[in-house]
């Protein structure tokens, strides 16, 4: 397919400060340089984010507390990644999203069918190869090195953060793709590490 005419869509949880990931949170030091623990809240505040890129641009970000369904979805599709789909030139554009229950729910694809929406179909196990993932990369680095407080200025610092990813770093994510995927069949659709 054509990425540069693709909508690629995904959900996070956010953490205000972030859970600790044993496989990636390695610091590279030199031998006898004092490396400080990084900061750890069990009970850390979160939020949920949902938004979309494409090749011209990216979709607003999309904060919520409860748990995603199909209502929920179809009101985020409808306010945030519908319009944002508006910049693809020509309006041809697809939909690029996981097989999540709320993205395959009935109501979810009688609303994209009512809409015009061409959702591009995924196998069930296929790698997770959405360029949405770096993404949330991205907004993970930038939220920590932003100091908040309160719930109010962890969402306003969610927003800012988001509006400061810029579109040369989406661009080159989307354009890693081919050789994410070469990668990936090497690999026989095991990890890669990119």
């Amino acid at each position: 397919y054509d990425r540069k005419h693709v909508l690629f869509l995904d959900e996070k949880v956010v953490f205000q400060i972030p859970k600790p990931n044993s496989k990636n949170d390695i610091i590279w030091a030199p031998k006898g340089t004092q490396v400080l623990a990084r900061p750890y809240n069990r009970h850390s505040s979160k939020l949920n984010v949902c938004a979309g890129i494409s090749y011209y641009g990216k979709s607003d970000i999309f904060l919520f507390e409860e748990t995603l369904a199909s209502p929920l979805f179809i009101k985020i599709l409808e306010s945030t990644i519908i319009p944002a789909a508006q910049v693809i030139p020509d309006g041809h554009w697809e939909l690029y999203m996981d097989n999540d229950p709320k993205h395959t729910a009935k109501t979810t694809k009688f609303f994209l069918a009512q809409n015009n929406v061409q959702v591009i179909q995924t196998c069930a196990c296929s790698p997770d190869l959405n360029p949405q993932e770096n993404m949330w990369s991205i907004l993970d680095t930038k939220i920590q090195e932003a100091a908040q407080k309160s719930m109010k200025e962890f969402k306003k610092t969610i927003s800012k953060c988001w509006s400061a990813i810029t579109l040369k770093e989406i661009k080159n994510t989307i354009d890693s793709m081919p050789t994410r995927m070469e990668k990936v069949i090497a690999a026989r659709g095991g990890h890669i590490k990119y």
